[in-house]
């Protein structure tokens, strides 16, 4: 079940943030261990052990990759490699010194193992740690992960067509400086900087534009031109 499901947990993870698929994967534990208490010498697998085991592998899912994720997020990327084994170093210590642990502490140990009732007493014991554990790390999680972070847009320029139709104006809005009066009490309001640029300028019509663009042939220019007059004919 763990297996089949952390792809689709982990891109869930992405998509909402690891705390609620974090808090659900610690409430699902925190049921299968309440189920567990019911399972007893003769206890069916259709109806107790296998709606424990899956419930509790739908808590693992939605649980490990978001919390494995967040684990490594919290470290930078130069440190990518020690925190992933710190990270497996300290779920394994944690796990062996959590299973050698509770046994001793419910009382489950030497000849105890060999009788069902004293093993049954000590197994829902333990059922019932396990259940209040998963759920105060449920409220641990809520109360300390927080969401995926929303990147702020960057400020960008708007385009303001000015009176001259040639020019266009583009702004940078941003938030104005605080007005400060003269002695005199008379404020002015802050001037944004802003940048023209000219536009091409557009001829009037086609005929304009087929004139403006239209080779011109020397001889045309060669009359056009102003003509000199020589020193002797002006006198």
């Amino acid at each position: 079940m763990t297996l089949l499901l952390s792809g689709p947990s982990g891109r869930l993870a992405q998509r909402i943030g690891p705390r609620k698929p974090i808090v659900a994967g610690c409430l699902l534990c925190t049921v299968a261990c309440v189920l567990a208490v019911r399972i007893g010498p003769h206890a069916e697998d259709w109806t107790a052990v296998w709606p424990v085991a899956l419930v509790f592998g739908l808590g693992l899912a939605s649980l490990i990759p978001p919390l494995t994720a967040s684990a490594m997020n919290s470290a930078p990327d130069s440190l990518a490699g020690l925190a992933s084994g710190v990270n497996n170093a300290v779920a394994r210590v944690a796990g062996l010194l959590w299973i050698a642990a509770l046994p001793p502490i419910t009382g489950l140990t030497g000849a105890v193992y060999a009788d069902p009732v004293q093993f049954q007493s000590s197994f829902a014991q333990i059922s019932w740690i396990c259940a209040v554990a998963f759920a105060c790390a449920a409220v641990l999680a809520a109360a300390f992960i927080t969401g995926p972070r929303r990147p702020t847009p960057a400020p960008g320029s708007a385009l303001i067509q000015t009176p001259v139709p040639h020019l266009a104006c583009p702004v940078a809005f941003r938030r104005a400086p605080r007005q400060t009066r003269k002695p005199n009490g008379s404020g002015a309001p802050p001037r944004l900087p802003v940048a023209f640029r000219r536009a091409p300028r557009q001829p009037a019509n086609r005929t304009a534009a087929r004139q403006a663009t239209a080779p011109v042939s020397p001889v045309l220019l060669h009359l056009a031109a102003p003509r000199q007059t020589m020193p002797q004919e002006q006198a």
